[in-house]
């Protein structure tokens, strides 16, 4: 009781649809799928002819739109008039909560891989539709203020209502640049020729779709990542170096027994006195040394080796050669300076 034409009747519209006009009074027909839920092949076919009887002007230009054509060829992917408006729960498709939400509702066919695989086109238009200002700006608003108009396009802006044509129509086909310029210019009154170049369609970039698009996001796809990073890195390892550095400055304060180790032994000052005493004691010490060690050697060498030396010299300096021994002329008087060192 809450669709447009419950209120049209309950407004006192009494050419607003009632139950009969869709169903018939007595030949009334089981259109859904009672396994599935869905409505059957046939029935999507009678549909539109049924919607005809109020809407016959509207059927007619559906007729010609790239959905009423499949349709009346009897391919049952295309969408009827209950696929967009609903069936018991119509909706005034003036409204800006209608406006808003057109776009999920052309998602809910041309994101199926199943159906759109058929025909070669893209499941990307909603995704490429968000990604972009028109859209990002109509999702806003269709979540924070529904009933707020705005003036950015959805789909059938751009596409059409009931007259959707194909993609390469010559007269409305969105691929002929022609045609698009038309299209934007509805917006863009001083768009020019190359005002829609930077249009993608609805399909993302590939080596496929739009190459060097795709290359160019590639490249900074790589780029920023790895220059950020490696300055990143750079940051990183500067700050550890610091604090590094930071940490081998800054070291505990040693201990009061470190400390005490670690101090220089000072050695004692002494007295005037004391340090010649100490000097005296220190220059007597080599001369006793030296004494004891002469000594040491006077009693351990022979006498007669001493004695025999001697006549050695004497020749040597005279300048005579004696043949006889050194025994022979050794003389008390000789021996007596000897036995004054070895008493010495």
């Amino acid at each position: 009781m809450d669709s447009v034409h419950a209120t049209a009747l309950a407004n006192g519209n009494r050419a607003a649809a009632v139950c009969s006009d869709c169903h018939t009074a007595h030949a009334v027909q089981d259109w859904v799928d009672e396994d599935t839920g869905e409505a059957l092949p046939e029935a999507r076919l009678v549909i539109p002819q049924t919607c005809a009887q109020c809407h016959n002007d509207i059927y007619q230009t559906y007729l010609t739109s790239v959905h009423g054509s499949a349709l009346a060829e009897g391919n049952p992917d295309v969408p009827t008039c209950i696929d967009c408006h609903g069936v018991h729960n119509i909706e005034d498709p003036t409204t800006t909560t209608f406006r808003l939400s057109s776009p999920q509702l052309c998602a809910e066919c041309h994101t199926d891989p199943a159906v759109m695989s058929k025909y070669g086109i893209s499941t990307e238009v909603l995704n490429t539709y968000v990604a972009d200002f028109h859209g990002t700006t109509v999702t806003l608003f269709q979540h924070q203020n529904p009933e707020a108009e705005t003036n950015k396009p959805v789909c059938y802006d751009c596409h059409g209502v009931h007259d959707i044509k194909r993609a390469d129509d010559p007269e409305k086909g969105l691929q002929v640049k022609e045609n698009l310029l038309t299209t934007c210019q509805k917006c863009h009154p001083d768009a020019q020729e190359n005002f829609p170049t930077s249009w993608l369609s609805h399909y993302i970039p590939s080596p496929e779709n739009y190459p060097l698009v795709y290359y160019v996001n590639l490249f900074y796809k790589i780029f920023i990542p790895t220059v950020l990073g490696g300055m990143g890195l750079l940051v990183v390892m500067d700050v550890s170096r610091a604090m590094i550095n930071k940490s081998r400055r800054r070291k505990p304060a040693p201990q009061p027994e470190e400390q005490a180790a670690m101090a220089p032994v000072e050695e004692p000052v002494l007295a005037p006195l004391e340090a010649e005493e100490l000097v005296e004691a220190e220059a007597a010490e080599p001369a006793e040394e030296i004494v004891s060690i002469d000594d040491q050697v006077a009693q351990t060498s022979p006498t007669p080796a001493t004695d025999a030396q001697e006549p050695e010299v004497d020749r040597d300096l005279s300048g005579e050669d004696n043949d006889e021994p050194a025994s022979s002329q050794t003389t008390p008087e000789d021996d007596q300076p000897g036995e004054e060192v070895n008493n010495g």
